[in-house]
């Protein structure tokens, strides 16, 4: 487990100073635009890391977000796949919507081992299904705003939009058909105490409204 995450992090530490690179190029060459955006990008992969001394995220979640920013910035804008490739903003939509969602699924599921949260396995479907649509949503409002400074062209259309958000659809959907298929933790594992409060309320609402008069 060490070394696994040990190349997580060198990986992703690896990703960070690549992006760095691609930033210090823009600027050399005067690319305010690609300058300004791989700022950005570079900012928003430090986010990961300083997150996680506060609060508890997946090993992972680190490079996933960094993989996703880089693949935005070298393969979409450096080399101009979304220029000249018609299905590749809708394959990224598509994996990094993917990756965040499976990296949300983690964190429920972290939250509830540690405190003992009871969430049925249709309502985090649902609830995972729901993010995907919200990442992508925020992504086409970024994209929107970005349009109106007319410095770039970020949108292509009512068309591309939709297409891209059914893409984070899809993503959403496929993390939540995946996540039915995961072995939850046990509610409260590691607060037995919990788990038992939880498991009698559960109870107590299963039984009819009259039953609870007479023994809640």
């Amino acid at each position: 487990m060490t070394t696994r995450r040990s190349i997580i992090t060198w990986g992703s530490f690896g990703l960070k100073a690549f992006l760095l690179l691609l930033v210090i190029h823009a600027s050399v060459t005067r690319d305010v635009i690609f300058t300004f955006i791989g700022i950005i990008c570079f900012g928003l992969a430090l986010v990961p890391p300083l997150l996680g001394r506060r609060v508890w995220l997946p090993a992972e979640c680190d490079a996933c977000v960094t993989t996703i920013l880089v693949a935005h910035v070298f393969l979409g804008m450096t080399l101009e796949l979304y220029e000249t490739s018609p299905i590749y903003d809708k394959v990224s939509h598509y994996t990094g919507t993917l990756m965040l969602s499976w990296l949300a699924l983690r964190i429920v599921d972290r939250q509830v081992n540690v405190k003992g949260a009871m969430l049925p396995s249709g309502l985090r479907s649902i609830l995972l299904l729901l993010f995907a649509v919200g990442i992508g949503t925020m992504w086409e409002i970024l994209e929107f705003l970005i349009d109106q400074t007319d410095l770039v062209i970020a949108q292509r259309g009512l068309a591309d939009t939709m297409y891209d958000l059914m893409a984070d659809l899809l993503a959403g959907m496929t993390v939540g058909l995946l996540s039915t298929y995961r072995v939850v933790p046990q509610p409260g594992a590691r607060h037995p105490e919990k788990a038992n409060a939880i498991m009698q309320d559960a109870e107590f609402l299963r039984k009819p409204p009259s039953h609870r008069l007479l023994t809640g």
